[in-house]
């Protein structure tokens, strides 16, 4: 290990503090004093490590991953929802504009 590199590359993941990957939770170094207290996922309440609980916001590894995947899906619906939106509202508008070009004509016909 040189200087640069830092410690988490030599400690095993366990899983993440909240819902996303921004908080990981590492194994304790060698030779760390620690509690002995469990970490449970706190979706699917399996046992993460045996030491260094209690945590109430701890995710492990595959929930977290099954959560961002879920919302990445909703991410992905709610934009296909909002552009098929703005679709229907472009061919309204396109329809209106027609029927009022249409109606102006036939004003314009009837008046001449």
């Amino acid at each position: 290990m040189t200087d640069k590199e830092p410690l988490s590359m030599y400690r095993k993941l366990l899983g993440y503090n909240g819902g996303d990957k921004k908080y990981p939770i590492f194994a304790p170094m060698a030779g760390a004093l620690v509690t002995q207290a469990l970490i449970h996922c706190c979706q699917c309440r399996e046992a993460i490590s045996g030491t260094m609980g209690p945590r109430r916001d701890a995710w492990c590894i595959s929930c977290t991953d099954e959560h961002i995947e879920t919302v990445e899906k909703e991410k992905k619906e709610e934009a296909r929802k909002k552009e098929n939106d703005a679709i229907a509202a472009r061919k309204k508008a396109e329809a209106e504009a027609l029927e009022a070009e249409e109606e102006s004509k036939k004003n314009f016909l009837d008046d001449g």
